[in-house]
């Protein structure tokens, strides 16, 4: 639909205004008439030729009279025809064709006299003043007049509007107070006009686009919008309100400032419309989001590395869990992670009636291959029987390198004869397997729930048994427990006992390894320091147990060495995390822990030898100093081994009151000592363990790390 400008339509109001002023003074006389001056013109013009021609007359000059006549038609405006009469009506002079003078020209008659005598008359022919038909009132000239008036004016205001308007302010119109509200707006205010040109616009937005807000009038909108963030191909939010004449709103753009920085602001734009529900423009508001886009972008950002960060700490507690729970050399389970799964297998397996069995591999002269070809020989043929023996059985089994060259693998939901058989498959597979050039055999002893072992310990015992057996009888083969002789006798320090030892292994309580687990961690989390040490200690004591006791006393004292110092819970955390040195009375609670350990052993386990090694491991072995305690032989052999492992950490180990001491030191102060607090024949064998056994050194250096390793993996999830 076509439609008239502004500028033209105020235009036209004005010609049509002069016009109209034109014929009112026309109406009042205060333009002349055109029709009197016409009449006046030609009666003078009549008589000054009636003048002429007397006077030629006078003369009786015939071609005087036809030359005025010829010249007055020539130059009379609107004369069309003249001719002279004498009295008697003869024409003496004729121009022009005075035939059609009664038809359509209008006749001025003047008589002409001679020597004061009527001699006779001049007839003059005009066309008439006012014609007929449109185009001759048309032509008038009072209409040509306002005609041209009219076009010109037109034109002329048009012209001089447009060049006008463009300076003029529109702010100018607006009231002071109402400039004053929308200054204090806090949001950027535009007005656009028809054409999507800003014709007035708030201090906010000026200080926005850090452009003066009288530099912005006249100019458009879309030469300060850099980017459209929702879609960089979408139509700028004012053209789409004036396009489909409604509101938009929420719509996302940067702007550029006027020193390159963008801002980024909320656009809403709704239409400006007359009362005729025509559009006259456009009310832009804009919201500086800016800040709120940056903190926005920050948090993003933030949570991107939060995420990162999470997923890191994940994957590391992971490798912390892995370190926790694995063997560092062989990556099978270590010992207590061990001892916590088998227990939660052997409940499930009473609970429902499900058969469980056990399997010991032990190494076939593993020494002599440490001897022969080295250490690090025998640190690859664990890795690779371990790697073997996870390979080979269910994921559901448990591997565990249960000490030195032995493995003990848990087979839940797994008959004798069908462990058996697994055994025997994992034993040819270990005597097949190439380990660089060099071949190795295992000795294999199994076991089963079916065969009524008392509690986990027995079954172990049992499996280790047939692994002595299987060892005994040439090595490289599987025994079974139902397949060992009641009346076998074996090296008393490797696993046979008496019988009244054996029924007093019947009659120990089961002692549940997790208990023993959430106790140490009790005592971690107000001395992680210390329960650090009980976890080393405890390694020491298997190690140096090995083949002094047998599995089910090795157990005993693994898990009295992780609970000695477990009445430090009782101690109050100013005497225990005292870094100071103590008083005499401090001294006195600390040495009260012993007392405290003692009976939350006692009443936790009911166990008669996991008590008396927590008792006695502080009895001295040669000196008399506490009555109340044993001393030299008398001294339980678990105890006596655990007073050796606890000092040797404490000393190679940092404390509060003193520095770490070298293992050379170390041993020098054990060999002092011997014979007086420690027995002298067990320093020396703990002393050889440790030089030795590299890859057990090894294990223990790796141990220490893991601990600490987790501890940082608590801390930081």
């Amino acid at each position: 639909m076509f439609k008239i400008s502004t500028t033209l339509t105020i235009s036209l109001s004005l010609a049509c205004l002069a016009v109209s002023v034109l014929f009112t003074a026309q109406v009042l006389g205060l333009v002349p008439n055109e029709t009197e001056l016409t009449v006046e013109h030609r009666t003078q013009f009549s008589q000054l030729i009636a003048i002429q021609c007397s006077t030629a007359v006078g003369r009786s000059d015939r071609d005087a009279l036809d030359e005025v006549l010829k010249s007055a038609v020539f130059y009379g405006k609107g004369l069309s025809a003249a001719r002279i009469l004498r009295a008697d009506k003869r024409e003496v002079a004729v121009a022009g064709d005075m035939t059609l003078g009664a038809e359509r020209l209008d006749q001025v008659v003047i008589p002409i006299t001679r020597s004061e005598r009527d001699w006779g008359t001049v007839e003059l022919g005009y066309e008439p003043i006012s014609g007929t038909g449109f185009w001759a009132w048309f032509m008038t000239d009072s209409i040509r007049l306002s005609a041209f008036l009219f076009s010109v004016c037109v034109i002329g205001f048009s012209w001089y509007l447009h060049r006008i308007l463009k300076h003029l302010d529109p702010s100018k119109a607006v009231p002071n107070r109402v400039r004053t509200t929308l200054d204090t707006i806090t949001e950027g205010l535009v007005v656009l006009d028809d054409r999507l040109q800003i014709v007035l616009c708030n201090s906010a937005f000026a200080e926005h686009v850090s452009v003066p807000a009288d530099g912005l009038q006249g100019k458009s909108l879309d030469g300060f919008a850099s980017t459209d963030m929702d879609d960089m191909s979408a139509v700028s939010p004012w053209d789409q309100c004036v396009t489909q004449q409604e509101t938009i709103a929420g719509r996302i753009l940067r702007l550029e400032k006027k020193d390159g920085q963008i801002a980024t602001f909320k656009v809403t734009a709704s239409p400006i419309l007359d009362d005729a529900k025509d559009l006259q423009g456009a009310l832009l508001s804009f919201d500086d989001i800016t800040e709120m886009e940056e903190r926005n972008q920050s948090l993003t950002e933030m949570l991107a590395k939060l995420k990162s960060s999470r997923d890191q700490i994940r994957r590391q507690n992971q490798e912390l869990q892995l370190l926790a729970t694995r063997d560092p050399l062989t990556s099978a389970l270590n010992r207590r992670s061990f001892f916590e799964m088998f227990e939660s297998h052997w409940t499930s397996s009473h609970r429902y009636g499900q058969p469980l069995s056990c399997v010991m591999v032990d190494i076939d002269f593993f020494k002599s291959i440490n001897d022969n070809h080295g250490h690090s020989m025998g640190d690859l043929v664990l890795q690779k029987v371990s790697q073997v023996l996870q390979t080979s059985v269910r994921d559901t089994d448990l591997v565990c390198r249960y000490g030195g060259e032995e493995f003990c693998l848990l087979m839940p939901h797994q008959c004798l004869d069908t462990a058996a058989k697994a055994a025997e498959r994992i034993r040819q597979e270990i005597a097949a397997f190439d380990f660089s050039g060099l071949r190795c055999t295992t000795s294999v002893g199994v076991s089963s729930l079916e065969l009524n072992p008392e509690n986990m310990q027995d079954l172990i015992d049992q499996a280790d048994k047939c692994l002595f057996v299987a060892k005994r009888n040439g090595r490289n083969q599987v025994v079974r427990w139902d397949e060992v002789p009641h009346d076998l006798e074996v090296d008393e320090s490797q696993i046979s006992r008496t019988q009244d030892e054996e029924e007093s292994v019947c009659d120990r309580p089961a002692i549940s390894f997790q208990t023993v687990s959430a106790l140490v961690s009790a005592l971690g989390s107000r001395d992680a320091a210390s329960a650090e040490h009980c976890r080393r200690v405890a390694d020491l004591c298997v190690r140096t147990a090995k083949g002094l006791m047998s599995i089910s006393d090795s157990f005993i004292l693994e898990n009295s060495a992780l609970l000695h110092d477990i009445g430090k819970i009782g101690v109050p955390d100013s005497v225990l995390l005292k870094p100071g040195p103590l008083t005499e009375e401090e001294r006195k609670v600390i040495l009260s822990h012993e007392q405290i350990g003692v009976e939350i052993v006692r009443s936790t386990f009911a166990c008669d030898e996991m008590t008396d090694i927590v008792l006695c491991h502080r009895a001295r072995y040669g000196a008399d100093e506490r009555p109340d305690l044993p001393s030299g032989k008398d001294i339980p052999l678990g105890a006596r081994i655990l007073c050796i492992c606890e000092a040797y950490d404490a000393m190679v180990n940092d404390q509060v009151y003193r520095t770490a001491m070298s293992t050379q030191e170390a041993f020098a102060e054990l060999r002092r000592c011997a014979g007086e607090q420690f027995d002298p024949d067990l320093v020396e064998r703990f002393i050889n363990t440790i030089q030795m056994d590299t890859a057990d050194r090894s294990n223990e250096i790796q141990d220490v790390s893991m601990d600490t390793a987790l501890q940082l993996g608590l801390q930081i999830e």
